[in-house]
């Protein structure tokens, strides 16, 4: 990636990686630590169809993550989505760090931009800790 396009991704990567210490802070706040199994919910926009698919394609070969491609908006303003979850795994600020640039990173290959991220808290079981 060079000129304009490498400049696009190295901010928009340095805002995820911005973000990622807020998140981490706001799921610790909520009981969520490095042995909380956590399932990542993330989001692309592909500029046409073609990208969004090799990207799901690359995504499932690579990750084995559920993910799809789909359209959103009337036929002459649609846009196309990539949205997926991880599988359950626990997570730290840096393996979030490294995750996230992986997923800007491939997303970018593909003519993809990574949207972002999140995670729901998950329930804790009652009468547990």
């Amino acid at each position: 990636m060079s000129g304009g396009a490498g400049e696009g991704f190295r901010r928009l990567l340095a805002r995820h990686l911005e973000t990622n210490p807020r998140t981490w802070a706001a799921l610790r706040s909520r009981g969520v630590d490095e042995t909380t199994p956590l399932v990542i919910d993330f989001a692309f926009t592909a500029p046409g169809r073609r990208q969004a698919d090799e990207l799901v394609s690359v995504l499932r070969e690579r990750t084995n993550f559920p993910c799809e491609a789909r359209a959103e908006g009337p036929p002459l303003r649609r846009r196309w989505r990539v949205a997926g979850h991880t599988r359950p795994s626990t997570a730290s600020a840096e393996m979030l760090d490294d995750w996230v640039t992986f997923m800007a990173t491939v997303g970018a290959e593909h003519g993809c931009r990574f949207d972002g991220w999140g995670a729901a808290v998950p329930e804790r079981p009652a009468g547990g800790e």
